[in-house]
């Protein structure tokens, strides 16, 4: 979450005697308009998706605000947007903004899964290794006491198996911000949401936030570190097949190691496949507003998880996922 949003999130946790004596904003815009408040990488998809949409209500005029999720879940609890689209789940602090204007949690549904490698479109997270190193596979509780800071550590190669000159080298880690959305996601996955990281072993890479800058710019500079330590691990985007760096399969809570790969995200086998989410202020009781509910009636229907996948790099949902969400939040 950006400064500036964390700021507004803490002033209204401050604010909450007084919040709880203010109406709060009224949860859909005026009918026919709909408003959608999205991450910019979104653009295409969305473009696609509101003109689907408008073949069968030309009646509904569809405003789009691309500001990046910290803005669009704000847009939501301030009552400027119907649906803030989100690459990642909301955070707790965001979560409780939104209950503490509007007196209950926003709702959430799943609309498209993230992307195999694309760096900035809600990427699955490769766990990547130096091209040299033999490892072939880990285990999510193998990577929990890796990254962790619990009562057993894995601080060496020999703790995974590895022999020869690679036993006794300790494990370097590289990694996006803890606080990032990957970060948290990651943390959420693998650490049970625990913030007590390898912090003497971890070096953490910030999110871009200058204007010009790539949006795999921390991507990037995480593989480029790897690249130059032979003995190290990172949290990262699935590199390509001459990259110095490369991709090893997981272990989920059951089953064989899952290699990352497009088809593996597509239907969720890889354990740290990610998911993008359409937030929406449902009054707990009452029905969805129209506008709202049709839109998102058309973004899990065959045609809409079609466009998803035609445009960019994101990924539809899987079948039975898109099925259930289609029926909720009703």
């Amino acid at each position: 979450m950006t400064v500036r949003f964390a700021c507004v999130a803490w002033l209204i946790v401050a604010a909450t005697p007084a919040i709880a004596q203010i109406e709060p904003p009224p949860s859909a815009s005026p009918p026919g308009i709909l408003r959608i408040w999205a991450n910019a990488r979104m653009a295409t998809v969305i473009e696609s998706w509101a003109r689907g949409f408008r073949q069968d209500r030309p009646d509904v005029r569809i405003e789009v605000m691309l500001a990046g999720s910290d803005v669009a879940i704000a847009g939501l609890y301030t009552g400027k947007a119907d649906i803030a689209l989100m690459g990642r789940e909301a955070a707790e602090m965001e979560a409780k903004a939104f209950e503490w204007i509007h007196r209950y949690p926003p709702s959430r549904v799943a609309v498209m899964t993230g992307s195999a490698r694309a760096a900035g479109e809600s990427p699955a997270l490769a766990i990547l290794i130096h091209r040299d190193n033999p490892l072939t596979e880990i285990s999510l509780d193998q990577l929990r006491d890796i990254f962790g800071h619990g009562e057993r550590r894995l601080a060496t190669w020999r703790a995974l198996g590895l022999k020869g000159g690679w036993c006794d080298r300790p494990i370097a880690l590289y990694g996006p911000e803890s606080e990032s959305g990957t970060g948290r996601f990651f943390r959420h996955k693998v650490l049970a949401d625990s913030n007590k990281l390898a912090w003497d072993r971890l070096t953490e890479f910030p999110e871009p936030v200058k204007k010009g800058v790539q949006p795999d710019t921390a991507p990037s500079a995480i593989a480029r570190a790897l690249a130059d330590d032979p003995a190290g691990m990172a949290i990262g985007v699935l590199p390509g097949p001459d990259a110095p760096v490369k991709a090893i399969a997981l272990v989920g809570d059951t089953g064989p190691a899952i290699p990352l790969t497009v088809e593996t995200v597509r239907d969720h086998r890889y354990p740290l496949t990610r998911t993008v989410y359409a937030y929406v202020n449902k009054v707990p009781g009452k029905a969805l507003d129209e506008e709202t509910a049709a839109f998102l009636a058309f973004v899990h229907s065959q045609t809409g998880q079609a466009i998803a996948e035609q445009e960019g790099n994101y990924l539809p949902l899987h079948p039975a996922i898109a099925a259930g969400e289609a029926r909720a939040p009703q």
